[in-house]
């Protein structure tokens, strides 16, 4: 049931992209008669107002946060304020191209040990084209009709159970942007849940471009957040073959062997924290993992 559901949304400088979402789930979803979140991560003033005016319009509990607390740390806020069991967090820039989605989640939900449901995240508004980094397998032309379990889920659309995540735990807020959904995802199977994608629920992801890091910058913080993930959750010889394909592989996308450098210097800064927190996965996960084609593993 509908009611058994929270939407919840994060956003920042973005009011036209959030009243367009907002407009849109609208005609799939009565909004007013459902359990609606807005997160505003320290929008700019003229972007806080018309905020503040949309969550009005369609009935959203809206939480202004003076600092800005990340993506870990704003859904993190969100989830405390849910009150319902279910929650669905979905980007500012979405549309829902299915219509039955809530009935399926729930489905999937029935099963004890599903903790979370990963949709099918779209770049057109047809559902005929993905971008590979938004599809949570290592075989990205493969056909999926069916749900399936998959190791890892995409932040921009997806649904949790959040009576198995008292069990689990939340994000770490030591992700402020990327990475914080593989860590999570690590957690969420070294507990013995699973994760379900569901290529029938379908959402397009506009991903619009705006405040973006130059590109080396940007690289060299993706690249650091995936070793720090490796470092706190894998074992030493995973975390060995690990970091020398990302660490390779990021330096070609950026074309530059100075990214590795940045990423090393960022996980430097952060060396306490990983030490204090590192906490090795199972045997058990890690060969689940590995039967899934889990993408830590090489």
């Amino acid at each position: 049931m509908l009611s058994d559901f929270t939407f919840s949304i994060i956003t920042m400088n973005r009011s036209s992209d959030l009243g367009q979402t907002l407009k849109k789930l609208n005609k799939k979803i009565q909004l007013n008669q459902s359990n609606l979140i807005i997160i505003d991560n320290g929008s700019a003033i003229n972007h806080k107002n018309i905020n503040e005016n949309l969550s009005k319009q369609y009935g959203a509990n809206y939480f202004y946060l003076k600092n800005n607390l990340g993506v870990s740390g704003g859904r993190n806020f969100a989830l405390k304020k849910c009150k319902t069991r279910f929650i669905i967090e979905i980007d500012d820039d979405i549309n829902f191209l299915s219509i039955n989605f809530i009935d399926r989640i729930t489905e999937h939900f029935k099963s004890t040990s599903c903790a979370v449901v990963a949709f099918n995240l779209v770049s057109n508004e047809d559902g005929t084209s993905f971008r590979s980094e938004e599809r949570p397998f290592f075989n990205k032309k493969r056909i999926i009709t069916m749900p399936e379990k998959c190791s890892w889920f995409i932040g921009a659309g997806h649904a949790f159970d959040l009576e198995k995540f008292n069990k689990i735990g939340f994000y770490r807020d030591f992700f402020p942007y990327g990475s914080e959904e593989a860590d999570l995802s690590l957690r969420i199977y070294d507990n013995d849940f699973h994760i379900v994608y569901d290529p029938s629920i379908v959402i397009h992801h506009i991903k619009t471009p705006s405040a973006r890091i130059p590109n080396r910058s940007l690289f060299a913080i993706r690249l650091a957040h995936r070793l720090k993930v490796a470092l706190l959750n894998l074992p030493l010889l995973s975390i060995l073959t690990y970091s020398i394909i990302r660490s390779i592989q990021f330096a070609i996308l950026s074309k530059s062997f100075l990214t590795i450098f940045d990423a090393m210097k960022l996980i430097l800064n952060d060396r306490a924290y990983i030490l204090k927190n590192r906490k090795k996965i199972k045997y058990k996960t890690f060969i689940n993992l590995f039967k899934l084609n889990g993408h830590l593993f090489f």
